[in-house]
């Protein structure tokens, strides 16, 4: 597993000059279960927010069958960033957007493309026709830094637009969601609106932080589901290096999409959560919402014991709670569906999934970077992909892309390229029928396999980023986005 201290927040923790560099290097309708609305407290005003259905874009913008789908692809460096908007039809890489930050990503999950710059609070729109212009900004810093001068930077990681203009971004270091109208046109316009969260600390997570994780819009009920790490960051194992395992949860959360109300699911965590059993999800990596299924997958790096001396990599057996954990919509439980503890399967640390079609996904892990296979009615991983990934996608049609970086080693001077790779729907629903005709997974979890399934080189964008000492994958989404399964 990775050393957490090289990919948590630069001001989530002291970390020595060597653990930064490294870190970034990397980094109305009804459910079953109890659910009621609970307030979202005295501070979450929710007066006045964007209609998440109805409200005007810019003129010539929002989805539409005639945009061209691009894959956004994310990288990020030393102190800039660059996203590539790579023509899936062409190959070619259209256009590249750069900022001055050594941390963001593009988000795709809403009426308007937009990049979220992490390192410097800042969150834009993006031009639909052309993904790599930017339209207007919104400075969601905010005002609640923690009295005790905690994180400074408020660390934007993603954002969930229902529908329409109303886009709910998720801050890492701070208890409250920013919501701006992507409707307007703005130059670092301030939120128009917070939403309270922090009634949902869990007794016992002495960083005072919620851990904002990631989140996803289901609209057959009209909600974001957020997830929330539910750790401490200033606990780790004796070791130094992993977080330790404490009696805290990651938890998911309900928020009507219309109103911005926080809504109980009749769970055990704060707020009428629903607690988890897995621990240390991944940063900003995507809460999947599985249609098929009505549930939503999560992916946990896992934890040490907290009197563990011994330094853990993912795959040695100290590692606890790390895999992948379904949460059915259904009946609010969760089950833990795969797991990673044990001295076999992956050895880096999950990064990204993605569900296509047929119950076939993608798992991507980083540090080191590789892929897998995966039936999600088995409780193993399948075979483990030719090519690495550190991070997956999919298009609507089904077909995976994987991105990774490369260092080209014959270059003079050196140089890291992008890689994009492809995995077809066609070969992840081959690959499914056979495992239905079989009916057990055909190799053991991690292992290879005799006729692996074929990916193929999709693009390579070369040298990028070269003014900077190193660089790294932050993310990579299609636009317009896909419909859910």
């Amino acid at each position: 597993m990775r050393n957490v201290k090289q990919w948590m927040t630069l001001g989530a923790t002291t970390l020595a000059a060597s653990a930064v560099a490294v870190w970034l290097s990397l980094t109305g309708c009804s459910e079953g279960g109890a659910s009621e609305a609970v307030s979202p407290g005295p501070d979450a005003s929710t007066d006045g927010l964007p209609d998440a259905s109805t409200a005007a874009l810019p003129d010539g913008q929002g989805p539409a069958a005639s945009l061209t789908e691009h894959l956004l692809v994310s990288v990020n460096g030393a102190s800039r960033s660059e996203v590539f908007a790579v023509n899936l039809a062409s190959r070619a890489v259209d256009g590249r957007f750069s900022f001055d930050t050594g941390l963001g990503s593009a988000s795709t999950g809403g009426a308007l493309p937009l990049v979220i710059q992490q390192g410097n609070d800042l969150v834009v729109t993006m031009n639909a026709q052309k993904p790599w212009e930017p339209l207007g900004s919104w400075n969601v810093a905010g005002d609640d830094q923690p009295a005790d001068a905690g994180p400074g930077n408020s660390q934007p990681l993603a954002a969930v637009v229902p529908t329409g203009s109303a886009a709910f971004i998720l801050r890492y270091n701070r208890n409250r969601l920013a919501v701006i109208d992507t409707a307007q046109t703005a130059d670092a316009a301030a939120p128009v609106r917070y939403i309270e969260l922090s009634s949902l600390l869990q007794s016992g997570d002495g960083d005072g932080q919620i851990d904002v994780t990631s989140a996803v819009y289901v609209p057959r009920n009209r909600r974001i589901y957020v997830l929330l790490g539910g750790y401490d960051r200033t606990a780790f194992a004796a070791d130094q290096t992993n977080l330790a395992c404490l009696n805290l949860s990651p938890s998911v959360i309900a928020i009507d999409a219309v109103t911005g109300e926080l809504i109980s699911l009749g769970g055990t965590a704060p707020g009428g959560g629903i607690a988890l059993k897995g621990y240390n999800p991944w940063i900003s990596a995507p809460l999947v919402y599985d249609e098929a299924g009505d549930r939503l997958l999560v992916l946990h790096g896992g934890c040490s014991s907290a009197s563990d001396t011994r330094v853990q990599s993912a795959s040695a057996s100290g590692v606890q709670r790390r895999g992948i954990e379904e949460v059915s919509l259904a009946t609010n439980a969760s089950t833990m569906l795969v797991s990673f503890d044990g001295a076999t399967g992956p050895t880096g640390f999950p990064s990204s999934l993605t569900v296509t079609r047929d119950n076939a996904a993608v798992v991507a892990f980083t540090y080191p970077a590789e892929a897998f296979v995966w039936n999600t009615r088995k409780s193993a991983l399948g075979p483990k992909l030719s090519a690495s990934f550190d991070w997956v996608t999919r298009d609507a049609a089904g077909n995976v892309f994987g991105v990774a970086t490369r260092k080209a080693a014959d270059a003079q001077p050196a140089r890291t390229d992008v890689v994009v790779s492809r995995v077809k729907a066609s070969s992840l629903a081959s690959w499914i029928a056979a495992e239905g005709a079989s009916g057990a997974t055909p190799t053991d979890a991690g292992g290879e396999t005799a006729t692996p399934l074929p990916v193929e080189t999709f693009v390579e964008i070369p040298n990028v980023l070269s003014d900077q000492s190193f660089i790294f994958v932050g993310g990579a989404s299609v636009w317009p986005p896909a419909a859910t399964r």
